[in-house]
């Protein structure tokens, strides 16, 4: 395996995901939130390439969206059984590490939760319950959003075509689907472009987490090919 193989397999993920003797919550990354930063200036040794160097002497931690999320779900299903300590344990991460991949699934699901709100306030109707107490669905890489039915059909039809006024969208809707047992949809414009403007936020944040999960994916595999250490463990913290 070249050099520049390596390198390229490790260098994108070192500096974030090197074993550290701090972290830092980082807040910006709180919608839809993935991770936390890395302090830096407490990164005790920086991967370094040398020309013979032996790549089966290099470590690259990632843990993977998905792996926090299971973290995040079994923490809710049994908070005794699946504690702080004994998810650490499991998922060989640091204690401090395992309580801020919890804080921020929560936010994540916070957020998700919030959205799902909002979208059917609008309509004046309670989101459904759901069995999973997370809100996330642990088998896929994007946060899961569930939004009115009404309003997700609507918004598939703005996305076919963004010149259609909202109007004619309401209208076209209501002559589709309004029935006796069903009365039409009375939505104001304002409020349909409020929706479509939530739903298309919402979107964009779950698709920057799909996307860096994949460049996790791929960073792992590509890592692995290379000979390098990718299973994640870190030194234990308080």
């Amino acid at each position: 395996m070249s050099l520049a193989h390596l390198c390229r397999a490790t260098s994108r993920v070192a500096g974030r995901n090197a074993l550290t003797k701090g972290y830092q919550l980082s807040l910006f990354s709180l919608p839809l939130t993935r991770s936390f930063a890395t302090t830096y200036k407490d990164i005790p040794n920086m991967v370094s390439f040398e020309p013979d160097m032996d790549p089966t002497t290099v470590k690259v931690n990632i843990l993977k969206d998905e792996i926090r999320q299971e973290m995040y779900l079994k923490y809710m299903e049994d908070q005794e059984k699946y504690s702080f300590e004994n998810l650490s344990v499991e998922y060989g991460t640091s204690l401090i590490r395992t309580k801020a991949v919890v804080y921020l699934m929560q936010k994540r699901h916070e957020l998700i939760t919030q959205a799902e709100a909002d979208l059917y306030a609008m309509l004046e109707e309670e989101p459904p319950k759901i069995e999973n107490p997370s809100g996330i669905n642990k088998f896929k890489l994007t946060p899961k959003l569930n939004p009115p039915p009404v309003l997700a059909s609507l918004f598939a039809k703005h996305l076919e075509d963004k010149t259609v006024p909202l109007s004619v969208l309401i209208s076209a809707y209501n002559e589709t689907n309004a029935t006796d047992e069903k009365p039409p949809l009375m939505l104001s414009e304002e409020k349909l472009k409020e929706a479509f403007l939530l739903l298309a936020h919402h979107n964009s944040r779950a698709r920057n987490v799909q996307e860096k999960a994949e460049e996790e994916r791929e960073d792992i595999e590509e890592a692995k090919f290379a000979g390098v250490d990718v299973r994640f463990s870190e030194a234990s913290s308080p």
